[in-house]
């Protein structure tokens, strides 16, 4: 059911049944900083994107190993980048395209970037309606 968290390497999740159980799991035991920068390489984030991306300043973020425990908020986050990125992928076909047009201005986002809105849950939802509303042709 939640195929997309293998892109964070947290196989455990991949057995969740429901959203509650995947919740249930992460408030049990949160992901760690390796989770998330397995999903900061495949978006090819700098440290910075990435520590903005679970709230962190740069320096925090350096400094936590890479064992160390998210908070909930921050594993939730990793959870809705690695579903970005599925939907990302199957929308364009590969990473690369897809990596491509979160770089780029976009009119139906105001002539945006999506990368700079996807450092909250909101524009992550966002940008995941878009491009849901692309693979089934409609216009934004």
């Amino acid at each position: 059911m939640f195929d997309y968290v293998k892109h964070c390497n947290a196989p455990r999740l991949r057995k969740a049944k429901s959203f509650f159980e995947l919740y249930s799991y992460i408030k049990q035991r949160p992901l760690k900083k390796k989770n998330l920068i397995a999903i900061a390489k495949k978006f090819k984030f700098t440290d910075e994107q990435s520590a903005r991306m679970i709230g962190l300043s740069l320096r925090t973020f350096r400094t936590i190993t890479p064992t160390s425990d998210l908070s909930v908020l921050a594993s939730e986050m990793v959870i809705r980048l690695s579903e970005l990125y599925e939907c990302g992928v199957n929308t364009f076909g590969n990473s690369k395209s897809f990596i491509l047009w979160l770089n780029s201005d976009i009119p139906a986002l105001g002539y945006r970037k999506p990368i700079l809105l996807i450092e909250s849950g909101m524009g992550v939802s966002i940008v995941i309606n878009l491009l849901t509303g692309m693979e089934y042709g409609v216009v934004m």
